[in-house]
C-alpha cells in the first residue's frame, strides 16, 4: 500500500502546478486539507449508520442514510481533487461530482417535506409537561382502582340482597307469566281477527318505515300494483312511481314526518308498466315516546274513474276545438261576406261614376267644341262693330242712348275674357271626366303596361278638393318627387284603388290633426308647427325589376300596437260610420297579388309612411282580386 502511494505520488505531472504557483508548500496544504475533510466525511456516515441501527424506532431514519450517502460522496470528491494533482482523472472526478450533486439535490428534496413534520415534534418542555400529566393520571388511576375495589365490595353486598329480592320477585313473575300468556292468547285472537279484516278489505293497506321502505302490504295492495307481497316487502315507495310522482312523494313524506294527515289522488306505476290511479289517505305513525316510525296508507283504486274523466276531458277538448273551428269559419265567412258586399257596392258605385262621367263627357265635348266657334264669331262681330264706330262715329240718338245705357265698352272688353273663362272651365270638366274614366278603367280588366305616375295623378285629381284650403282651415301641402320609372305591368284599376285608399287615409289623418289644433291658422302668418300639413309622394327604381312608391304624411302617426294590426280586416280606429276597416286589408291583398309588398312604418307623433313595392314585369299572371270597377272602397286609417 505504501509502495502504491509512493508510486502514485512519484509522478512529475502536476496539471494544476500553475494554479498553486509551483510551490510545494501550497500544494501540500491543499492535499492535507482535502484528506482530512475526506476522513471526517467518512467518519460521519459510520456514526449515522450506527445510530440508525440502534434506533430503528427513530422516525425518518431513511433521511439519515441519505445524509450518509451524500457525505461519503462529498468526501470522495475531495480525494479525487488530491488524485488529479498527479493524474489527469478529470472524467472520473466529474462523474463523482455529478453523483454527489444528484445525491445532494435528492436529499434536499426529500428533506423539504420532512421539515414541517420535524418541527411538529414536541419540545423537551412539552415532553416534561406530558410526563407530569402522565404521572398525575397514574396517581388518579390508582385512586380510582381503590375506589373501584370498595365499590365492588359494596356491589357484592347489594347483589346478595338483590338475590333475595329476586327470589321473591320470581314467584310474582311466574304469576305474571301466566297472566301474560292469557293476554297473548287474547291478542292472537284479536290479531287474527284484524288480519282477516285487513286481508279481505277492498282497499289496499300499505305501511312504510321512516326511510320510505315497505314494511307491510296486504293482498289487495299487492294485486293493485301487480306484485306479490314478498316482492313488495323492503321495496322503496319510489319503486312504484315515475319521476314526477317521486318529486311529489318526497314532499308528502316530509309532511308525514311533521304529523300532517292528507288525502289526495296519486298515480302509481304497476309492474306491467300501466298506471294505477288511487285515492291515498295517509296517516303518520308515532311510538309511545312520540318518535316518528313510519306512515300508514289506505289506497283506493280509481283508475277506471280517471280513465272516464280523461275521456271526458278529451271529448270536451275535441268539442272546444270543433267550436273554435266553427267560430273561425264563421268569422272567415263574415269577412268574405263583408268583402263581397263591399266589392259589389263599390263595383256598382264605380259603374255609376263611370256612367255619369260618360254622360257628362258628351255635352261637355259639345260645349267645348262650340266654344271655339262662339269665340271666333264673337271676335268677328266685335271687329264689325269697331268698323261701324270707325266709319260712323256719330250714330243716331237712339243707338247712342242704348250704347251708353248698356255700357258697351265694358261688354266689348269683358266678353273675350268670359269666353276664355268658359273655355278654361270646359277644359277643366273634360280633364276631370277623363281622370274619372282613366281611374275607373272599366275597359281594362286585364293586366296592362301603364305609367304609374299617370295613375297617381288621376287619383290626386279626384282628391284635389280635399287638399285645398277651405274656409279658415289649412290646406294640405303636396310634395311630388317622381323618379324615372318605366312602364309597369299591372292591373291599373286595382293599383289606383290602392293609391286612393292610402292617400285618403293620409288626408283623414292630417284633417284630424288640423281639427285637434296640431296646426294653427293665423291668417297668413307663419304656422306655429315646424311645417305645414304635408303629403309627400316619392317614386324610384329599386332594381332592374322592382319599383317603389312611398306615400308619407306628417300627421299624428300610430302606436306600435295599431301598426301591427294595420292590415287586419275590419280593424279601424275611425269612429262608427267613417270606416269599415277593409281599405288597407284589400290594398294589401292587391299588392300581394301583384307579387309585391305593402309596408307601413310609423310611430306615435312621427307621421306614417306606406311603401308599395311591385315588380315591373309579372312572372306569372295572378287572377284579379276584386273587380277593377270597385273604385271607392272606404279607406282605412289607423
Amino acid at each position: 500500500m505504501l509502495k502504491f502511494v509512493q508510486n502514485f505520488l512519484s509522478k512529475d505531472f502536476i496539471p494544476h502546478g500553475h494554479c498553486y504557483l509551483w510551490k510545494p508548500g501550497l500544494v501540500w496544504l491543499h492535499i492535507t486539507s482535502d484528506i482530512l475533510i475526506a476522513v471526517a466525511y467518512y467518519s460521519i456516515p459510520i456514526m449515522l449508520v450506527y445510530f440508525v441501527s440502534k434506533r430503528r424506532d427513530m422516525p425518518f431514519y431513511g433521511i439519515f442514510l441519505l445524509f450518509g450517502t451524500f457525505i461519503v460522496a462529498c468526501g470522495t470528491t475531495h480525494l479525487a481533487e488530491v488524485a488529479t494533482l498527479w493524474h489527469p482523472y478529470y472524467w472520473l472526478s466529474g462523474f463523482l461530482k455529478a453523483f454527489t450533486a444528484g445525491v445532494s439535490v435528492y436529499t434536499a428534496l426529500m428533506l423539504m417535506p420532512l421539515i414541517p413534520q420535524a418541527l411538529a415534534f414536541p419540545s423537551p418542555a412539552l415532553l416534561e409537561t406530558a410526563n407530569n400529566t402522565l404521572e398525575k393520571e397514574i396517581a388518579e388511576r390508582q385512586a380510582t382502582e381503590e375506589e373501584l375495589r370498595k365499590l365492588t365490595l359494596e356491589l357484592e353486598r347489594r347483589v346478595e340482597e338483590r338475590t333475595a329480592a329476586l327470589q321473591s320477585a320470581n314467584i310474582l313473575l311466574q304469576q305474571e307469566i301466566v297472566e301474560r300468556q292469557q293476554t297473548e292468547a287474547a291478542l292472537r285472537e284479536s290479531e287474527a281477527q284484524y288480519r282477516r279484516i285487513v286481508e279481505t278489505t277492498t282497499e289496499g293497506i300499505w305501511v312504510l318505515d321512516t326511510a320510505g321502505n315497505t314494511s307491510f302490504a296486504n293482498n289487495q295492495m299487492a294485486q293493485m300494483l301487480g306484485y306479490t307481497i314478498p316482492e313488495m316487502l323492503g321495496q322503496t315507495l319510489f319503486a312504484f312511481m315515475d319521476e314526477e310522482g317521486q318529486a311529489i312523494a318526497i314532499a308528502q313524506m316530509e309532511r308525514r314526518r311533521q304529523g300532517i294527515k292528507e288525502q289526495h289522488d296519486f298515480k302509481f306505476t304497476r309492474k306491467d308498466g300501466c298506471n294505477l290511479w288511487a285515492i291515498v289517505a295517509t296517516n303518520p305513525i308515532f311510538d309511545q315516546t312520540g318518535q316518528y316510525i313510519g306512515v300508514l296508507g289506505m289506497i283506493t283504486d280509481i283508475t277506471e274513474r280517471k280513465a272516464a274523466e280523461e275521456a271526458l276531458r278529451q271529448s270536451e277538448a275535441q268539442l272546444r276545438q270543433q267550436t273554435n273551428q266553427l267560430e273561425q269559419a264563421f268569422r272567415e265567412l263574415q269577412q268574405t261576406q263583408a268583402k263581397l258586399v263591399q266589392s259589389e257596392k263599390m263595383s256598382s258605385l264605380g259603374q255609376l261614376v263611370a256612367g255619369v262621367a260618360h254622360e257628362i263627357n258628351n255635352p261637355v265635348n259639345f260645349i267645348y267644341g262650340n266654344i271655339t266657334h262662339i269665340s271666333d264669331y264673337t271676335q268677328e262681330l266685335l271687329n264689325l262693330l269697331s268698323l261701324y264706330e270707325k266709319h260712323y262715329p256719330h250714330p243716331v240718338p237712339e243707338i247712342q242712348a242704348y250704347v251708353e245705357m248698356s255700357d258697351f265698352q265694358f261688354m266689348k272688353n269683358d266678353l273675350p275674357k268670359l269666353l276664355a273663362s268658359i273655355k278654361v272651365g270646359a277644359e277643366r270638366i273634360r280633364q276631370i271626366v277623363l281622370s274619372l274614366r282613366n281611374f275607373s278603367r272599366l275597359d281594362e280588366a286585364e293586366m296592362k303596361v301603364v305609367d304609374i305616375h299617370e295613375g297617381i295623378e288621376n287619383t290626386l285629381l279626384i282628391l284635389q278638393h280635399r287638399l285645398k284650403q277651405v274656409g279658415g282651415t289649412l290646406g294640405i301641402q303636396l310634395v311630388k318627387e317622381y323618379g324615372k320609372l318605366p312602364l309597369v305591368e299591372c292591373y291599373p284599376g286595382q293599383l289606383n284603388q290602392v293609391f286612393m285608399n292610402i292617400l285618403s287615409n293620409a288626408i283623414d289623418a292630417l284633417e284630424e290633426a288640423i281639427g285637434n289644433g296640431s296646426w294653427v291658422v293665423n291668417h297668413g302668418e307663419e304656422s306655429t308647427h315646424e311645417q305645414l300639413p304635408t303629403i309627400r309622394i316619392h317614386t324610384q327604381m329599386l332594381n332592374t325589376n322592382q319599383v317603389a312608391i312611398y306615400i308619407a304624411d306628417n300627421g299624428p302617426g300610430m302606436s306600435q300596437e295599431v301598426q301591427q294590426r294595420v292590415f287586419d280586416p275590419f280593424f279601424t280606429t275611425k269612429s262608427i260610420g267613417k270606416g269599415t276597416g277593409l281599405g288597407l286589408s284589400i290594398s294589401y291583398q292587391i299588392v300581394e297579388k301583384h307579387g309585391g309588398q305593402l309596408k307601413c312604418i310609423s310611430a306615435a307623433g312621427q307621421g306614417a309612411e306606406f311603401t308599395i313595392e311591385i315588380p315591373i314585369h309579372q312572372t306569372s299572371r295572378q287572377p284579379a282580386l276584386v273587380k277593377p270597377s270597385a273604385l271607392f272602397l272606404e279607406p282605412y286609417k289607423s
